[in-house]
């Protein structure tokens, strides 16, 4: 994919240059030899631009969305679903299985997309600055003064504000996570304390997944604690 997306670069770079030549060449050349003398030249222009490019941009295209797109993300959710096994009770019981979960699912979409922005935009660029740089030498190196000026100041400006960006960005994933706890939890208890306040007039206890269980086939423990619980929800309930 890196090759191909690096002979996209070089292609659109030559494409760019070969047109700067066909304008000297109908400044300078004679109208009657200008076929004879550069046809051979237009002909390989022609296959690049009509054959060559678009083979190389279907083949690229391919092993992105058939390829990569699809089974990457897979790859690491395996690699860290092995992972996650090998972790010990403790750890599941310090974190909510809905949180493990996303993460694993939002962390492998965020890899994929890291390594196709590497392996595509990344090396296009690099490949077509470069490309640029010797196209213009060529030409007269003085040129060249004003493209280096400019990356020097895109990779500064890069460098100052890339990693602040990445701690704001962390610091606001953590707040949202620590502001979704107390939610979750008072959700918990709201849904616990419906289902008991919907056990009590039928005389059952709320056994939690189990739903509302008689009383006589409740445990002991439950059976003394369903009274003062239910009384407690409902003064909750009534000053909610």
């Amino acid at each position: 994919m890196s090759v191909c997306t690096m002979l996209i670069a070089i292609g659109e770079v030559a494409l760019f240059q070969f047109l700067g030549n066909v304008v000297d060449w109908l400044s300078s050349a004679k109208q009657d030899t200008f076929l004879q003398s550069e046809g051979t030249k237009l002909i390989w222009m022609g296959a690049l631009i009509l054959i060559g490019l678009p083979t190389v941009v279907a083949i690229d295209l391919i092993i992105m969305h058939q390829v990569l797109l699809g089974n990457y993300p897979m790859i690491a959710r395996w690699q860290m679903h092995r992972y996650l096994l090998r972790q010990g009770m403790t750890f599941f019981a310090n974190e909510f299985a809905g949180r493990v979960a996303t993460k694993v699912m939002q962390t492998s979409l965020a890899v994929r997309e890291t390594v196709m922005k590497i392996l595509d935009v990344f090396v296009y660029v690099v490949a077509y600055f470069i490309s640029m740089l010797v196209v213009v030498a060529a030409a007269d190196w003085r040129l060249l003064a004003p493209l280096i000026v400019w990356i020097i100041i895109y990779v500064c400006i890069v460098t100052h504000f890339v990693p602040r960006l990445r701690k704001i960005s962390k610091d606001q994933a953590d707040a949202r996570s620590d502001d979704d706890r107390p939610r979750r939890r008072q959700l918990h208890q709201h849904r616990h304390r419906q289902a008991v306040l919907a056990c009590r007039p039928r005389g059952g206890v709320c056994q939690g997944k189990h739903g509302c269980v008689p009383a006589d086939r409740a445990p002991a423990d439950a059976q003394g604690d369903v009274v003062p619980r239910a009384r407690l929800y409902e003064q909750l309930h009534r000053f909610s």
